[in-house]
């Protein structure tokens, strides 16, 4: 969805869904679960990888140690945690869109 679209779902406008995004505005509860209901995810969603504190954890984190690594080294927790985001959609795509198949004659 585009930001517009996911403006439009909850009466808001795209500068506004904007500012959420990055961080610029907070976002109230109900406005969060508004938001939840739009994107057909569970509220807990958007709170995944954050500590007591509300920074994002880096330890107890799995998968290839180097990027591991590479995401614990951004300072900022917000891009951190979007990052990671981004990862888990594109990992979840790709685990479950099946191989695509090479046209005959073709090398890999």
């Amino acid at each position: 969805m585009t930001l517009g679209q996911v403006g439009r779902s909850v009466g808001l406008t795209y500068q506004q869904i904007r500012k959420y995004e990055s961080g610029e505005n907070r976002l109230s509860a109900s406005r969060l679960y508004g938001l939840s209901l739009v994107l057909k995810i569970e509220p807990s969603f958007f709170f995944q990888g954050l500590g007591e504190g509300g920074e994002a954890r880096t330890t107890g984190a799995s998968g290839d140690p180097a990027l591991v690594a590479a995401l614990n080294r951004i300072g900022n927790p917000d891009i951190r945690h979007h990052l990671k985001g981004l990862i888990e959609v594109l990992d979840s795509d790709f685990a479950n869109a099946s191989a695509p198949s090479l046209p005959s004659g073709s090398r890999s």
